[in-house]
């Protein structure tokens, strides 16, 4: 025992010497000392039980949500996409219709003009074939 008991003397003597030549003062050391403790003892933040699946849940929401936009954008580009192209198939023959229209017009304009036509008869308006395809639905014909 007294042998730990000279161990302990001269590892102090050799602390309080180094202190002594250091630099600093023992109040400066033990205020630096209580610091570092302080660091290193702080508790870690506890992360929450559920908190991960709560983020992954709405990750998973939000790209599912992405995917329905796409999906909707996908099918609005291939409704749109057949739309242009029967329409594009059809429009020589309805541009056929229209021009036989505008040829009945303007025969009933003649036999309206030679008195052939019945009494009170009116000539209806005739189609414009160059505003045609950007007519409304509530612009008169």
């Amino acid at each position: 025992m007294a042998n730990k008991y000279d161990v302990c003397c001269t590892r102090l003597y050799k602390a309080l010497t180094e202190l002594q030549n250091c630099g600093f003062s023992e109040e400066e050391v033990r205020e630096h000392w209580a610091s570092q403790r302080a660091a290193q003892l702080k508790s870690i933040p506890r992360q929450s039980k559920n908190a991960g699946k709560k983020y992954v849940d709405a990750i998973i929401t939000l790209e599912d949500r992405i995917r329905n936009r796409m999906l909707t954008c996908y099918v609005g580009r291939k409704l749109l996409g057949h739309t242009t192209r029967a329409i594009a198939k059809r429009e020589p023959a309805i541009q056929n219709v229209a021009r036989k229209y505008n040829s009945l017009c303007n025969e009933m304009a003649t036999l309206i003009k030679k008195g052939k036509a019945p009494a009170g008869a009116t000539v209806p308006t005739t189609i414009n074939l160059t505003t045609f395809w950007t007519l409304d639905v509530d612009d008169p014909i």
